[in-house]
């Protein structure tokens, strides 16, 4: 899998991948607004501030986004997704693991963490097949109930 750097000109096609408030909020945070418009999903995605990445398919397009952070000492990964159409074909294990790695060579981090909606069952057991397991919540900020706080040690193979 190859990550390159996102830009503006996937949003349009970000946009496609999220038709509810559910959805969006569980991908992009409880803060993430809902309807949202080109604006606004532009700001919430925060391409400029955080380090995003696209696996682009055969026409050029996105099929896969992600981006990480450091979080705490800790590359954290954030906004996982894959299009519609590519889910269900282990894309997102190999999403997660790219970004892991990127986000090692970026932040030279021990552990990768992540938050995911506890209601996110597919995110759970992928992140959870992955090795990620749950960690105390590092924050107070209303939304543990919603969410897990998740980490994976780095080995050296």
């Amino acid at each position: 899998m190859v990550l390159v750097n996102a830009s503006d000109a996937d949003i349009p096609d970000l946009m496609t991948w999220f038709g509810d408030a559910r959805s969006t909020q569980e991908w992009g945070g409880w803060a993430f607004r809902y309807p949202f418009d080109d604006k606004t999903f532009r700001e919430d995605v925060q391409l400029s501030e955080l380090d995003s990445f696209v696996v682009r398919g055969e026409s050029g397009g996105p099929i896969a986004f992600g981006q990480v952070r450091n979080k705490l000492g800790r590359g954290h990964i954030a906004r996982l997704a894959v299009a519609p159409e590519h889910r269900g074909r282990g894309l997102g294990r190999e999403l997660v693991n790219s970004l892991c790695e990127k986000a090692i060579e970026l932040f030279g981090c021990s552990e990768n963490s992540l938050f995911v909606s506890k209601t996110n069952v597919a995110a759970l057991r992928c992140y959870a097949g992955l090795g990620f397991r749950e960690a105390p919540y590092p924050k107070d900020d209303g939304t543990e109930h919603k969410t897990l706080f998740m980490i994976r040690e780095i080995t050296s193979d």
